[in-house]
């Protein structure tokens, strides 16, 4: 089924796997995307970097599976994020919000 898809890809991520299901959500274990759209990143310090910003329903499915699987972690959510942002993108915004040293 392809609304479990972006389940399972958001568990892997918290836990640090990498997946690729039926649907355009998908993991590669560091990070989680949406379609072109990093929708969340694990950051040098192992916090998570959620983005928060709203693009399509589908996208926002995957983001609250996102906040789900990584309830009770330390996380930073971010929004107004351009579609298409990537992990740098949103490590560079998490470091200026959290001190956070931004991967290179």
């Amino acid at each position: 089924m392809r609304k479990d898809s972006a389940k399972l890809a958001a568990q892997a991520f918290a836990a640090g796997n990498a997946y690729k299901g039926a649907s355009a959500c998908y993991s590669t274990g560091s990070t989680l995307w949406s379609y072109s759209t990093c929708i969340a990143a694990r950051a040098p310090d192992g916090s998570i970097v959620i983005n928060d910003t709203r693009y399509s329903v589908t996208t926002t499915r995957h983001q609250t599976a996102a906040m789900v699987a990584t309830t009770g972690r330390n996380r930073t959510l971010i929004a107004q994020m351009p579609r298409g942002a990537s992990y740098k993108d949103l490590i560079a915004v998490a470091a200026t919000i959290r001190g956070l040293t931004a991967a290179a």
